[in-house]
């Protein structure tokens, strides 16, 4: 049966997953919406099945009207726009893809609020039989369903880090390849943690850990970060994570290299200040200044032909605890095309091919019924669910490698995906 899509946004994830499942055969046509009018027709015209639609994305009824008819709706909108397309699925019954976090709050109590977060859209979606799955694209997304797979080498874990290594740098000055007043807020942010079960606030970029896998060509420092997957890892602890009691998020690369000083001299504050007669916050000026992330094929194709410097991203989840009673770590190195190969595949960005393939290809589970009903993450992925992603994904030129290390320091077994 074929299947329409509403995708909201027709910024750079929006575009990619747009362009990925116009190739699926159970695709009949695909809506684009934004209220960038020009975007959303360049985009379109690229397309075989694509249906232009200028709407205002923060309104919760002019979503209800556009998802008339739709399978599903993806949102690709930055995280205010969240709760009204959330609402939109709710009222218009169809399935729902959201690439942001599921949940964000600085809250005291951030496991007990993800926990209300969670049970409340839960009912709300298995009441009408439809799924909402959140948190989809590479970090969270990928990433969440890459722990999970870690968990099968272990009977028991105590400790999940995630390394995330932004190494992608070019002779045109590009500090973020996505959204970049949403990359740079980011680094703003208190980290988040959870030690010993319990979730708190870190001070950003602190924590610093050094890696040297071969990707990274060099020694690399990691921070703290606000990242959402300790907490939803560690409210899964129990079901799905084999009791972990410490997860972490840190980030490294040129984003946090461009960031950091940045932040270490008060340029990223968000209070106003006077400064030669008028009153501003030094965050604005920085953010309004921001290069946009590159989206289109021509854009990518002159970055490239300018010349790349460096590029040794990294993914990395290392997941820590015991198997048979003696102590195991597995380390799982996410293998993604670089900027020419993402290019070369289908004109997008590295970036844009990680983050947006993985979007895609959750998308084409919710289309394939290959996802339970209600509130889920890959988090929350049964076994099944873990495979089915990442055997869509591999069509992709996208694999993992699995690094057993028994005892630690030790390499005990290395299996490639």
């Amino acid at each position: 049966m074929s299947k329409k899509v509403l995708i909201v946004g027709a910024g750079v994830q929006g575009s990619t997953v747009a362009k990925m499942i116009d190739n699926l055969p159970g695709v009949s046509e695909i809506i684009v919406a934004d209220r960038d009018e020009k975007a959303v027709n360049e985009l379109t015209a690229s397309m075989k099945k694509g249906k232009s639609l200028v709407i205002d994305a923060t309104d919760k009824d002019s979503i209800v009207k556009a998802a008339e008819g739709v399978d599903t709706i993806v949102n690709a909108m930055p995280l205010p726009v969240m709760q009204p397309a959330l609402e939109a699925a709710l009222e218009a019954r169809v399935n729902y893809l959201d690439f942001n976090a599921p949940y964000r709050s600085l809250a005291d109590d951030q496991l007990e609020a993800y926990g209300l977060f969670v049970n409340k859209y839960d009912k709300a979606f298995k009441d009408i039989g439809k799924t909402c799955l959140g948190g989809s694209g590479a970090s969270p997304g990928l990433v969440n369903a890459v722990a999970r797979y870690t968990m099968r080498f272990l009977d028991k874990c105590e400790t999940i880090i995630v390394l995330y290594n932004e190494g992608l740098r070019t002779k045109r000055f590009i500090p973020f390849w996505w959204a970049p007043t949403t990359a740079l807020s980011g680094m703003n942010m208190p980290g988040r943690a959870v030690i010993d079960g319990k979730a708190y606030n870190t001070k950003p970029y602190s924590g610093a850990l050094y890696r040297s896998w071969p990707e990274l060509g060099r020694e690399t420092v990691f921070y703290e970060h606000a990242h959402p997957e300790p907490i939803t890892m560690a409210y899964h602890s129990e079901e799905f994570y084999k009791g972990v009691k410490n997860v972490y998020f840190k980030y490294g690369g040129s984003g946090i290299d461009f960031a950091k000083p940045l932040f270490d001299i008060g340029l990223l504050s968000n209070e106003p200040e006077e400064f030669g007669g008028a009153k501003f916050a030094t965050f604005d000026l920085i953010a309004s200044h921001l290069p946009l992330a590159p989206k289109f094929k021509d854009e990518i194709k002159a970055i490239i032909d300018e010349g790349i410097i460096e590029e040794n991203s990294a993914a990395v989840v290392e997941s820590t605890g015991t198997k048979n009673g003696k102590p195991i770590l597995v380390e799982a190195h996410i293998k993604s095309p670089g900027l020419v190969e993402a290019y070369e595949r289908i004109g997008f960005s590295s970036e844009m091919y990680q983050t947006g393939m993985s979007g895609a290809m959750f998308t084409k589970m919710l289309l394939e019924e290959k996802v339970r009903p209600g509130f889920v993450t890959s988090d929350m992925f049964s076994d099944e669910e873990v495979d089915c992603f990442f055997n869509f994904t591999s069509e992709y030129g996208h694999g993992l490698e699995i690094v057993i290390r028994e005892p630690i320091s030790e390499i005990h077994e290395v299996i490639t995906l």
